[in-house]
């Protein structure tokens, strides 16, 4: 079960209102890169070992860049793509 406020339909309404900010900015994108606006955002915590990003674009789409592994898809994600972390590093598993 999510935790209170990670869900789908939480996620949904923090984008439509970081959308309204948007609209009134004249923004086309918002990319997000700090770990807690990601999950703020998209519902989904990411370790802080990993590089992440989320963007909102001005039609509503929210696409988050994750870690292949280890991390669950987001819930309020329209798209999810994925990398190979720490590939070439000593922290891979």
């Amino acid at each position: 079960m999510p935790k209170p406020g990670l869900t789908s339909e939480h996620c949904r309404l923090r984008q439509k209102r970081l959308l309204e900010v948007m609209r009134r900015l004249n923004v086309d994108l918002a990319i997000l890169v700090r770990h807690e606006r990601i999950q703020w955002l998209a519902g989904s915590y990411v370790p802080r070992l990993f590089s992440v990003a989320v963007a909102l674009d001005a039609d509503g789409r929210c696409t988050a860049v994750l870690p292949s592994e280890g991390v669950a898809d987001p819930v309020g994600a329209d798209e999810v793509a994925r990398y190979d972390a720490q590939w070439l590093a000593t922290l891979r598993n």
